[in-house]
Formats: structure tokens, sequence, C-alpha cells
């Protein structure tokens, strides 16, 4: 399935003419000249622009809103290939999401028949093993482990349970202990409870701008979301260091405790994964090679100049 979704300041408007296989009538305004690129690039990539197939109201199909709040206009777009038309339910733009952007948010409904395919998903419990470098917390561990195995024992020796039954009995001894004594691993919320708070607000003032009937409303409830939202950015800047400060603590403590496991976890958490990024190959000229056969060949014309210079 091929689903192309972008910002391409491409007016379809609502006339088809010629372009019948690739969009409806649905579409808002009249047709730029980067439409008609979008609507060429479909002809030839045979695919269908989603927002000129759904009937909808005019709020519900302008993507985007100019900074006076008097222009609106459908630029932003959702296309798929035609194959997979019948997929596409709907097309539908959701004024109310609270992006901080004079876009609106662009949601394509979809519904596939596809396989189903079996997945084990683990449903290991995690707990805080390392409780138990504390001598107070592994003592008390020692013996919850050896008075619910005594207990067992007794059951045990009357000789009444199979070997499923034993098994079962042995991990509940061990799982139970592990919750009561250790306890479940909990991970850590990088986003404070204020920050939650304030992106309500900034949702509440969201709703305000759609709501609001003259354009004095408008620009009042405008002023006010854009000072909500920069709060909440501030406050999720706060979080952030925050954040970043507690696991550098734990890192110190781990490191001073001889803790490599959890130093390594944290400074891989710190650090974020490393991303290959992948250079095009070019020619003498600079231009993109695009063919695996002419990166072969301009590979090996690299290495013969590289490895047969002559000698300095």
């Amino acid at each position: 399935m091929t689903i192309l979704m972008e910002d391409l300041n491409a007016k379809i408007g609502s006339d088809n003419s010629g372009y019948e296989e690739v969009m409806s009538r649905q579409g808002l305004g009249k047709m730029n000249e980067n439409g008609e690129m979008l609507a060429d690039f479909c002809i030839f990539n045979n695919m269908i622009i989603g927002g000129s197939v759904f009937p909808h109201r005019r709020i519900h199909k302008a993507t985007w809103v100019s900074p006076d709040h008097r222009a609106e206009n459908q630029i932003d777009h959702i296309c798929i290939g035609r194959k997979f038309r019948r997929s596409m339910q709907d097309v539908i733009v959701q004024r109310g999401a609270n992006a901080a952007s004079d876009h609106h948010l662009v949601l394509a409904r979809m519904k596939m028949k596809l396989k189903k395919r079996e997945v084990k998903r683990s449903t290991r419990t995690q707990y805080n093993v390392d409780f138990l470098k504390d001598r107070v917390t592994t003592e008390t561990f020692r013996l919850t482990v050896r008075n619910k195995y005594e207990a067992l024992q007794d059951l045990l020796d009357e000789g009444n349970m199979d070997i499923d039954t034993q098994w079962q009995q042995i991990k509940e001894m061990w799982t139970s202990t592990c919750s009561e004594v250790l306890g479940k691993k909990k991970y850590q919320q990088k986003i404070s409870a204020d920050t939650l708070n304030k992106v309500q607000v900034g949702k509440e003032k969201k709703g305000a701008i759609n709501n609001s009937r003259t354009r004095a409303a408008n620009a009042t409830a405008d002023e006010e979301y854009t000072e909500a939202n920069r709060a909440v950015k501030n406050s999720v800047k706060t979080d952030k260091a925050n954040f970043i400060e507690d696991l550098a603590k734990e890192a110190e403590d781990a490191s001073a405790q001889g803790n490599m496991k959890q130093l390594y976890d944290i400074t891989r958490t710190l650090a974020g994964k490393y991303k290959r990024t992948d250079r095009p190959i070019k020619d003498n000229n600079g231009n993109v090679l695009t063919s695996d056969e002419d990166q072969l060949k301009r590979r090996r014309e690299h290495f013969e100049e590289l490895l047969n210079r002559p000698p300095p």
C-alpha cells in the first residue's frame, strides 16, 4: 500500500475536469499550479486524492487558516494507491487538535482486511531486584521464602500433587514473595502532572478558538491559546531537564555502588539510539547515482583511484 501525506501547498478545487481518474468534486476552492502538479503526480503513480472524494462541510475541508483567520484553504492532502481506494473510508479535518499550528489535523479513516497473525506477547513481570543489595531486604526475602517453602513442603509430602501442580505451587511461592518484598518495577514518568494540566488548558483554549463567533472573540481566544501553548513548551523543557538530572544522580549512585548494569542502562537512555545515515553515491560530476550497477561501478572506480596512487 502506498500512502502520500504532506503539506503540499496544493489547492485542488472542486472542478475535476481532465482529472476524473484521480480526484472527485469535493475539493475546496480553485485548483492552483501546485494542485495541477499533484494531480499529474497521482495520474503518473496511479493514486487517488482522498480529500476530494468525501463530502463534508467547509470547516471539515479547510486544512490551513491565515494568521488573521480570514482566509482558509485545503492544501494538506492524503493520497492513496488506487488498488486500496476502497480501504479508505473517510478523509476529514479535525479542527480541535491541539497542535500549535496554523494547519489543522487531517484524518484518514482506513479499513482493511488483513490476515490475522498470532503474536506471542511477553507477560514477564519485572521486580525491583536491586533492593536485594540491602541486607535487611535480603534477610526479609530469605525468611519469607523459607516460611512459604516449609508450608508448601507439608503439601508435597502428602503426595497428592502431580508434577504440574507442584511446579505451579513453587512458581507462585517465588512470584508472590517478589511482589510482597521487592514490588514491581515502576517506569519513570517523564511528564509531570503540572504539564499535563497545562496541556488540558491548551486544549480548552483551542476549543474556544473553534467556537468563537466574532473576530474579536477569535483574536482574544487565539492570544490565550498562544500563551497556553508557550506555557506547555516551557513546562516540558523543565520536565526534561529534571528527568535528565534525576537520571544523572541515579548514574552517580550506581557508579558508587559498583552497579555496572544500571549505569550502562542509564547511559544508554541518556545517549539515545544511534541512527546510521545513508549518504547518496555521486559520480565525479556530483550527480546522484540511483541504479545498483552505477553505484557498484563508482565504488570500483573510487577504490582503484585510492589504492593505485603512486608512492609519495
